[in-house]
C-alpha cells in the first residue's frame, strides 16, 4: 500500500491557472484508508507566518494526476462561507474561503488516513535520523480523519518510522497496519 500511494505522488501532475497546492511550511496526504483509490488530497500549509491553508483533489488518469478541485483558506481576513460542510472542510478548520475552483466529487469512502510532514522539521534522507527521532513522536505524523472527527492512531497498531519516496522525491509516509486499524474503526462505530 505504502509503495502504491508513493508511486500515485509521484506522478506528473496537472493544476489549474493560479491553483497552487500545497508546498511551503507543511503539507498533508489523504488518502481512503485500506484502499488503492484512483485519487488523493493535499492539503498545504504555504506560508510559516500567514494563516493560509489549501486543499486539493487529484483523480489520477492515463498515469497523470489532474487536479478536479483546489480551495484556498484564509483566516486572518473576512470572506465568503465555506461553500461545502465536508470532512474535509472541517479538516481545515476555521476560516474564510478565497478561492475555490472545481467540484469535489462524492466520495464513497468515510475514513481516511492522512500523513503529515513538515519543511521545517522533518528531515531529509541524508540526516540522522536517530537524532530526528529523539524529539518527534511518529504518532504526530499519521492520522484517521473521519466524517465526525479526527483519529489517532491506537498504541496496539503496527506503525512504521516514515518512509521516504522511493522516487527521488520528498514525500514522506508510514507503514500502517490498516486492515487491523479498519477493523478496530468498525467496532468503535
Amino acid at each position: 500500500m505504502t509503495a502504491y500511494r508513493f508511486a500515485q505522488l509521484a506522478l506528473p501532475r496537472v493544476n489549474g491557472e493560479d491553483v497552487y497546492p500545497g508546498g511551503g511550511y507543511g503539507e498533508s496526504y489523504i488518502f481512503p484508508l485500506n484502499t488503492k483509490s484512483n485519487y488523493f488530497l493535499l492539503i498545504g500549509d504555504p506560508s510559516f507566518d500567514m494563516p493560509i491553508q489549501t486543499i486539493a483533489y487529484y483523480e489520477i488518469e492515463n498515469g497523470v494526476a489532474y487536479c478536479k478541485w483546489f480551495k484556498e483558506v484564509r483566516g486572518d481576513e473576512e470572506g465568503r462561507p465555506h461553500t461545502q460542510e465536508t470532512v474535509f472542510d472541517r479538516y481545515l478548520g476555521e476560516g474564510n474561503v478565497t478561492q475555490e475552483v472545481g467540484t469535489l466529487p462524492e466520495l464513497e469512502e468515510s475514513i481516511f488516513i492522512v500523513f503529515h510532514t513538515s519543511s521545517m522539521r522533518d528531515p531529509s534522507p541524508e540526516d540522522d535520523m536517530s537524532v530526528y527521532y529523539e524529539y518527534v513522536d511518529i504518532r504526530e505524523k499519521v492520522g484517521l480523519l473521519g466524517v465526525e472527527d479526527m483519529y489517532g492512531v491506537p498504541e496496539n497498531i503496527a506503525l512504521q518510522y516514515p518512509i521516504f519516496s522511493p522516487y527521488g522525491d520528498r514525500h514522506i509516509l508510514s507503514k500502517v497496519d490498516e486492515v487491523s486499524l479498519a477493523a478496530m474503526l468498525e467496532e468503535y462505530k
